[in-house]
């Protein structure tokens, strides 16, 4: 109601009185101050969907570069970080920032493990992918029945091994939720090489 009225100032003293740091930042960006709203953010926002908030509201008043940062910063926050990740994930490749757009798809991929994360990490990293699979091998989460028996349908050869691999270690058991017709052989071989 405040600001409809034009009492912005008086919004802003009850935001910040109130601990409403994600109304609070983005009426300083509304309000084109901008360099307050990312100092404001970097030392009082506390979760990743309040510094998703202040990302959006510097890019849409065209402050680009600046909601990227916010956004990078976001993702050292403690909480879901999903939302955040896919957002910067997909505002960095539209600038072309393709450095900045891989390492928050692979937040976005471990926070929410789904194919088209898993896809979009791949997609990304494109001729880095077979390094940098190795590398998420061993950090990824392994996802639930469901999750799993569809990714295993839809992966190639060579991701399909390394995400049986990656599932086995954490939780052997789980080899029996692999389909029937999935070859087991290189799997097996492999993890006796490594016994």
């Amino acid at each position: 109601m405040l600001p409809r009225s034009g009492h912005f100032q008086e919004y802003l003293y009850l935001a910040e009185a109130e601990g409403h740091s994600e109304e609070y930042v983005t009426m300083l960006v509304r309000l084109g101050r901008v360099e307050e709203a990312i100092a404001y953010g970097r030392q009082y926002l506390a979760t990743p969907d309040e510094a998703l908030a202040l990302a959006k509201a510097l890019y849409k008043h065209g402050e680009r570069e600046q909601g990227l940062q916010i956004a990078e910063h976001g993702l050292t926050l403690e909480g879901r970080k999903a939302l955040l990740a896919k957002w910067l994930r997909d505002t960095a490749l539209l600038m072309g920032e393709q450095s900045r757009a891989l390492p928050a798809a692979e937040v976005a991929y471990r926070d929410e493990i789904s194919l088209e994360n898993y896809q979009r990490v791949a997609r990304i990293a494109g001729e880095r992918w077979p390094e940098r699979r190795k590398e998420e091998s061993h950090t990824m989460t392994i996802p639930d029945k469901t999750c799993i028996q569809a990714a295993l349908e839809q992966l190639n050869k060579d991701d399909l091994q390394v995400f049986i691999l990656r599932m086995v270690r954490q939780q052997p058991d789980s080899l029996g939720l692999v389909p029937r017709q999935v070859n087991l052989n290189p799997i097996y071989g492999i993890m006796k090489q490594q016994n």
